[in-house]
């Protein structure tokens, strides 16, 4: 039940990320830009997406069909990474150039995993960061200027010194990064940020997922390693690592997309409802959450066409609050007046459906009701 309530809450923030992105609270007052020109983001351009598993859930194949890990995906498919969350993300044109790589390191490396290898390694290997972005550049680059088409390249965490396949040798002669190594990661990252800096790209890091929000145990089981870094390891990588980036390389873009997480059953990866929070909070922040909606106007107090917040039921917002409803009914559940903080990226209201109740006792479309939060 806690992780129904939780994928709840992060749902409800999409809806509210967008919401305020795109009208905000149905009581603000709306200002008057009566001759003000107004700035319009170019919403047309794709984003680019680089990195290790958050970015994408696929490991890569070479052109002889080897692969590392297998060529396994991330929990056999069923997985929605940020950078398919970016391109089925409703407030976006859905226009996403992913060249990230499930397992990857900022360095190509091989997989030499014991439960998959026998101590030996993978003859595929990973790409390396600064080569996962050349070709996601390369995908946008203009033939007739050499310009690129596109604004953002989302750069996710590597999984470098996460685990004991994140070398490149058998897992046997790995130990646990030591803050010099650390300092190393930052390093590689810095320099790929600074290639997409070179190349008129921003940047985009994030901090790591917080340490209680994940199961490092779990993710040693799950994934067959030999061993998992530490808590407190954790801990000091993102310090190390995010630290570093932050007073290195200031002219990057740094959004917190996974401040509110919940991994889902291997210890580390996001769940869906994750991923498209993380998205809906990198769309607003860099502008791209444009997509024109009506909020309010004439209403003529029918469920039938709208909720209490002008919402049409129809929309993206009226088909994810059925979605948490009927999450919610499957359990059982009645709906709570009263619920306790959370912490996340964003507020938490109420959306009453009272009136829905109260007045259209007799009308079908009233069993979609608005999502009460818990």
């Amino acid at each position: 039940m806690r992780k129904l309530l939780l994928s709840a809450f992060i749902l409800l923030n999409v809806m509210q990320v967008a919401h305020a992105h795109r009208g905000g609270s149905d009581n603000e007052e709306t200002p008057d830009n009566t001759g003000t020109e107004e700035t319009v983001v170019n919403n047309n351009q794709p984003i680019l997406v680089i990195g290790a598993s958050f970015g994408s859930g696929n490991t890569p194949f070479d052109s002889g069909l080897s692969a590392p890990l297998l060529g396994l995906a991330v929990a056999g498919g069923n997985y929605l990474s940020l950078g398919d969350a970016l391109v089925r993300a409703p407030s976006h044109n859905g226009r996403v150039i992913n060249e990230a790589q499930a397992g990857s390191t900022t360095f190509a490396r091989p997989s030499c995993r014991d439960a998959l290898y026998a101590g030996a390694c993978s003859t595929a290997e990973f790409n390396s960061y600064e080569t996962q972005l050349t070709r996601a550049a390369s995908r946008v680059r203009s033939l007739s200027t050499g310009a690129y088409n596109a604004e953002y390249v989302i750069i996710t965490a590597p999984n470098d010194c996460l685990h004991s396949d994140a070398f490149g040798r058998p897992e046997s002669e790995t130990i646990a990064c030591d803050l010099e190594d650390m300092y190393d990661l930052a390093d590689r990252l810095m320099q790929v940020g600074e290639l997409a800096l070179s190349m008129g790209l921003m940047p985009v890091f994030a901090d790591y997922p917080p340490v209680d929000s994940i199961d490092l145990e779990l993710f040693r089981t799950s994934s067959l390693l030999s061993w998992t870094i530490s808590e407190s390891d954790y801990g000091l990588l993102n310090e190390t690592v995010m630290g570093t980036l932050r007073a290195e390389l200031p002219e990057a873009t740094f959004i917190n997309y996974f401040e509110t997480y919940e991994q889902l059953g291997d210890g580390i990866h996001p769940t869906d409802a994750t991923s498209a929070n993380a998205a809906n909070i990198i769309l607003q922040e860099i502008g791209y959450a444009v997509e024109p909606v009506v909020i309010g106007g004439d209403n003529d107090d029918t469920c039938e066409a709208s909720d209490d917040h002008g919402h049409d039921r129809h929309s993206w917002f009226g088909k994810l609050s059925k979605f948490i409803n009927d999450s919610k009914h499957k359990h059982g559940k009645k709906k709570h007046k009263k619920h306790g903080k959370h912490k996340g990226h964003h507020s938490h209201h109420d959306h009453s459906h009272d009136d829905c109740e109260d007045d259209h006792q007799n009308d079908d479309d009233c069993d979609d009701e608005i999502f009460q939060p818990l």
